[in-house]
């Protein structure tokens, strides 16, 4: 299998100020991408009170230390831009000193460095064994939290 290159999507990650709404991140992704087949699946396993897909958007409350175990906490929502080929998220002005571990987290949680054509191509063959079991631009969801998993 080839490896993937990941160096120009992160080179594309573009954060920028928004006064008093936070940190805007741009998360690009290798196309296609379902991202309502992502909400869905996120929504049916949100967990209360940390978790709520609503308005075709994901959002969530965090908590993370910094570098000097200082506790930070705030909220993060994330969008769909088509357009550009990217997820947009918004956090927090107070997690500003973690947005680099919040972007990390964002990536593994909706599979944003998968190459869906390599795993297109990997799989065709269950095409004949489960026709609509291949859908080009699903991804496998992750975790923001690993502890969220168990």
């Amino acid at each position: 299998m080839p490896s993937i290159d990941d160096t120009a999507l992160y080179a594309e990650d573009q954060v920028t100020d928004q006064a008093n709404k936070g940190l805007s991140i741009s998360l690009p992704y290798r196309p296609p991408y379902r991202f309502q087949a992502m909400l869905s699946f996120l929504e049916g396993r949100a967990i209360p009170g940390v978790e709520l897909v609503a308005d075709d958007e994901y959002s969530r409350t965090v908590r993370l230390a910094d570098d000097k175990g200082k506790e930070l906490s705030g909220c993060l929502r994330v969008g769909h831009d088509v357009e550009k080929q990217a997820l947009t998220a918004t956090v927090s002005e107070s997690l500003r000193p973690v947005w680099p571990r919040i972007r990390e987290r964002l990536r593994n949680l909706f599979d944003l460095d998968c190459d869906p054509e390599i795993v297109y191509a990997a799989l065709s063959s269950m095409k004949e064994i489960v026709p609509a079991a291949l859908v080009p631009g699903t991804r496998v969801p992750g975790s923001f939290d690993a502890f969220e998993m168990a």
